[in-house]
C-alpha cells in the first residue's frame, strides 16, 4: 500500500521531532513541574514550565518513550510557548476534540499538531 504525500509528509515530521526534539533538556530555573507515566506502554514524559507575566517564555522536557511520544512532546513544547495556561488548556480541549471526534472547527490553534 503506497503512502500518500500527507501520509509521507507526517512521518516527516514525526521522524524529525523524534530524532531532532526542540526544547528537550532540562531548565535551570522553573516555576511549574510535571512528570506523567503510560502505564500501558511505558512511557515517561517530565516537563518544566518557566512562567512570566502569566505567559511560558520556556520549556524543556525530558523522558522515554516510544518515537511518537518523543515526537509529541516536542511538537507540544514548540506551540505553548508565549501561551496562558488558559490558552493552553484550550489547546489541549481541542486537541482532544479532534483525536476522539475527528473534527474540531478551531483546530487551527493547534498548529503542526493539527491533521
Amino acid at each position: 500500500m503506497a503512502l500518500t504525500k500527507l501520509d509521507q509528509m507526517y512521518r516527516a515530521v514525526i521522524l524529525d521531532e523524534a530524532q531532532h526534539p526542540r526544547h528537550h533538556g532540562v531548565l535551570p530555573a522553573f516555576d511549574h513541574e510535571i512528570t506523567v507515566r503510560n502505564p500501558s506502554c511505558g512511557d515517561v514524559l517530565h516537563l518544566q514550565i518557566k512562567e512570566d507575566a502569566g505567559r511560558v517564555t520556556d520549556v524543556a522536557f525530558s523522558g522515554s518513550g516510544c518515537t511518537i511520544s518523543q515526537a509529541s512532546a516536542s511538537l507540544m513544547t514548540e506551540q505553548i510557548i508565549g501561551k496562558t495556561p488558559a490558552d493552553i488548556e484550550q489547546m489541549v480541549e481541542t486537541f482532544s476534540d479532534l483525536i476522539i471526534n475527528g473534527d474540531v472547527p478551531n483546530a487551527d490553534i493547534l498548529g503542526d499538531a493539527a491533521f
